[in-house]
């Protein structure tokens, strides 16, 4: 069942059961599509409804929807241990709680452990088969999980070598990534280290680089954007040496200045390949900061200049997400394997990822930012001390406004805040 955003979604899953009410409203929409002439009543985006009269008077129904593409989330940053498969599962985890079809993939090779957060232990179906040829469809490796919307692709980094991917192998996974049955899919890519690491980033539609405030952690999440952004403009313009040739003098000092990418191909380029540079690649690329295990003690200044190093070295802006705090139940959640606790007890980490879900992810599209073409606004960090700094207000397009008990239109939404998880939905 493949669920549509608003009005679709909503539509989708009022006619999804066999109650009594729903076939007599199809049957009353079967009487008024055939009164005229027609037999398929398209009332749904992308979908259809067929109500064919079968033996007896009875009415079959058969509910056709079309497949659209899945959002691809790519969780990615550049040191190990800062967190990314567990913000990864725990965004898996959250999208399905609200409904929402979810697949995650590990595609880790430094080290794989998605399997351990989600606590899966068939490996039968993992990519580890899929790039051994074993399958040519990604739909086969999909486990399930113990949670009814959130499946999941195991991986085994340790029984693979990267190199010996081919690029035929490359290209089937970004296109059978796109087939998954799901609305959403998380893949964990871990720091990048391989080339086709940074292929998934740069292929996925919202990129997000995790990070802790700690020095060294800024640094390598500086060092990762910057090659992601090197790699991506290599591979968008491999057939254009000239482009090449501006990168290798990016970083080094020319007449005592620090040459920049953006400026420096601004001046070298032809007109025709400087639009379709900055047009294509440069405006969409625009990587999601996360600060992860933030700890009240924890020093934010080296972490506050990490946009404005990033726009003033690289040209590119950052959208900062949010944080995402310390939190020592879940820290005993993960070590007992009890991906089922990590909402449980609704504390600070699972209240910040359970916010940014909302805000980010399941906001309506109409109130997406749309930024004026040539305009790119700066780094915006704001520090959030804590839940009273950052409310989340109830609306009526809300996914959960048509079945939520304490909504109310313009309130502070006390489901977040208040409630525990398992019964936020």
């Amino acid at each position: 069942m493949i669920f549509f955003h608003q009005d679709g979604l909503q539509f989708a899953e009022t006619v999804r059961g066999d109650s009594g009410s729903r076939i007599l409203f199809l049957r009353e929409l079967w009487k008024k599509q055939t009164s005229r002439g027609s037999k398929v009543a398209d009332i749904v985006r992308g979908g259809s409804f067929r109500i064919n009269q079968a033996s007896g008077g009875a009415d079959s129904i058969r509910y056709e929807m079309a497949k659209i593409k899945p959002q691809v989330i790519a969780v990615a940053g550049g040191k190990g241990g800062v967190g990314k498969s567990l913000f990864a599962s725990m965004l898996s985890i959250c999208l399905a709680s609200f409904g929402r079809r979810t697949v995650a993939i590990d595609m880790d090779f430094n080290g794989a452990n998605l399997y351990g957060y989600l606590n899966i232990n068939d490996f039968t179906g993992s990519l580890n088969s899929f790039w051994g040829n074993k399958s040519h469809s990604l739909v086969d490796m999909v486990q399930n999980t113990q949670f009814p919307k959130l499946d999941a692709i195991p991986f085994r980094s340790d029984l693979f070598d990267p190199s010996t991917l081919k690029s035929w192998q490359q290209r089937r996974f970004l296109r059978e990534m796109r087939k998954l049955n799901a609305e959403f899919v998380i893949v964990d890519i871990g720091s990048a280290s391989e080339e086709f690491s940074y292929k998934v980033f740069l292929n996925a539609d919202i990129r997000l680089v995790l990070s802790t405030s700690d020095m060294f952690s800024v640094l390598n999440t500086f060092s990762f954007i910057r090659s992601a952004l090197y790699f991506g403009i290599r591979h968008y313009f491999r057939e254009s040496p000239a482009v090449h040739q501006v990168l290798e003098e990016c970083g080094q000092l020319i007449d005592g200045k620090l040459v920049k990418p953006l400026d420096r191909m601004r001046k070298c380029l032809p007109a025709t390949v400087r639009r379709e540079f900055i047009t294509g690649f440069w405006q969409n690329f625009r990587p999601k900061i996360v600060l992860n295990g933030v700890r009240p003690t924890d020093s934010l200044d080296d972490f506050k200049l990490l946009g404005p190093v990033v726009q003033d070295l690289l040209d590119v802006d950052l959208d900062y997400w949010g944080q995402v705090r310390f939190d020592l139940n879940l820290r005993e959640a993960v070590l007992q394997r009890r991906p089922d606790q990590y909402f449980r007890s609704f504390g600070k980490a699972s209240s910040d990822v359970f916010r940014m879900v909302v805000r980010r992810l399941l906001a309506p599209v109409a109130q997406k930012e749309v930024a004026p073409v040539g305009h790119r606004p700066l780094w915006k960090f704001e520090p959030e001390t804590g839940c009273s700094a950052d409310k989340v207000h109830c609306r009526s397009n809300c996914l959960l406004y048509p079945s939520c008990s304490s909504r109310g239109a313009g309130n502070e939404c006390l489901r977040i805040e208040q409630q525990p998880f398992s019964k936020a939905h």
